[in-house]
């Protein structure tokens, strides 16, 4: 199956799978006042961060050890070696959780029974993506578009009835979450029982050494990335109120659109480059190049037409009481334009196993934003956090690429 085909599964699947969120976006934000969806988004950011840090990050080696030349039994155990600090994960989030429950709970303004769902839903989606993952380095679009659409479905179909019919609130949108992983989780098991990827047969210590040395430099990476893109909505809820968290995550799931289709070009690309990179000579990859140029003009002009568009779209969509989201929502466009572009060129300092670097300037970036946003908040309101997103998102693309071209793997100019 040809790159153009494939990419066009994963754009056709991902489209379908973010239209789920979207058709649900106008009944929710009907259902729930801004400040229930203010509440429900700090919700959905405990998960992000939970699971920047479950496992130690060792999704992506059991990804990367599937191009290491390594036999399918190898293979299965160096699965269960994850598997297994996925356990050891949950046992210390679950303990420092006990030790300060007060605390999170009072930072957080969630009860305890959201945080133990959150930790279990990160769990969860651990092991779904696990079986995500491994149907994309395989190439088999199809069965991970089906898998990621009936996830989605079943979020949706929850949360209609337990929000529309039983009339739950935030606590229905929640519960319909857990409830839809529950589900997606147990034919997730099925499934890697049913195709052997996973044993604890032959177990070897460089295996654990081998998946932590990719995972644990990746943390802070993956911080990094929360302080870009998610840990805004906690300081929205302490300054501006649930309510203007509320109207902001509104706009920041509107602009998410534009991830799903970056995500699937992503999807294709990868698994395609890791090939070329294999198999082509350092002079035949001008190409890519190329291509990546091109790719960075058209994006260049959907991120201006975003503050043309996106405004009317976002209170079409959501209603008036989000209106003022209208002021973010094109700044917001903007920075997952940066986003798509950071896509194309990160996975260079993946294949070069360059990730510590990454995660250095991610932090950096991270903690630039943190302060940004700090200076932006209070004279501008949401309006300066999503620029400083922007601002924020452009430095981490700009300075990826310069990291990718130190690995020297592509004739950039």
């Amino acid at each position: 199956m040809s790159l153009l085909k494939k990419s066009s599964i994963y754009l056709i699947s991902n489209i379908i799978n973010a239209s789920i969120p979207f058709v649900l976006l106008p009944i929710l934000t009907r259902y729930l006042s801004a400040s229930q969806y203010g509440q429900v988004a700090i919700f959905q950011t405990v998960i992000t961060g939970l699971v920047s840090v479950i496992a130690f990050n060792t999704l992506g080696a059991m990804a990367r050890a599937y191009f290491d030349d390594k036999d399918e039994v190898y293979l299965r155990n160096y699965n269960g070696a994850c598997i297994l600090l996925l356990l050891v994960s949950l046992l210390i989030i679950g303990l420092v959780t006990i030790l300060f429950s007060s605390q999170l709970i009072h930072f957080l303004g969630l009860n305890r029974k959201w945080l133990v769902l959150a930790i279990g839903i990160a769990a969860i989606n651990f092991i779904v993506q696990f079986r995500l993952n491994q149907w994309q380095i395989k190439e088999k679009a199809i069965h991970f578009g089906l898998l990621q659409i009936g996830q989605s479905l079943l979020l949706f179909l929850f949360s209609v009835w337990f929000v529309v019919f039983l009339l739950m609130g935030a606590d229905g949108r929640v519960e319909a979450h857990f409830y839809s992983m529950l589900i997606v989780f147990m034919i997730t098991v099925f499934l890697i029982y049913k195709d052997k990827l996973v044993s604890f047969s032959n177990l070897r210590k460089e295996m654990f050494a081998d998946a932590l040395s990719f995972g644990i430099p990746l943390i802070p990476h993956v911080f990094g990335m929360y302080l870009l893109s998610s840990v805004d909505r906690f300081f929205i809820n302490a300054e501006l109120g649930s309510g203007k968290a509320g109207i902001y995550m509104v706009a920041m799931q509107l602009s998410m659109g534009f991830v799903i289709i970056f995500d699937a070009i992503n999807k294709a690309f990868m698994p395609w480059l890791f090939r070329e990179l294999n198999s082509s000579h350092y002079t035949e990859r001008k190409g890519i190049a190329r291509k990546t140029y091109l790719y960075f003009l058209i994006l260049t002009v959907v991120g201006v037409l975003s503050f043309l568009i996106a405004p009317y779209v976002l209170t079409f969509v959501a209603g008036p009481e989000y209106h003022e989201g209208q002021v973010v929502i094109g700044w917001l466009c903007l920075g997952q334009v940066f986003l798509g572009m950071y896509l194309m060129v990160t996975n260079y300092i993946f294949y070069a196993k360059k990730t510590g670097q990454l995660s250095l300037l991610t932090i950096l970036c991270g903690a630039f934003n943190v302060a940004l946003l700090l200076i932006l908040i209070k004279p501008y309101g949401i309006e300066g956090v999503a620029i400083s997103f922007a601002i924020s998102m452009f430095i981490r693309f700009l300075g990826t690429w310069a990291l990718a071209y130190r690995t020297k793997l592509v004739p950039w100019f």
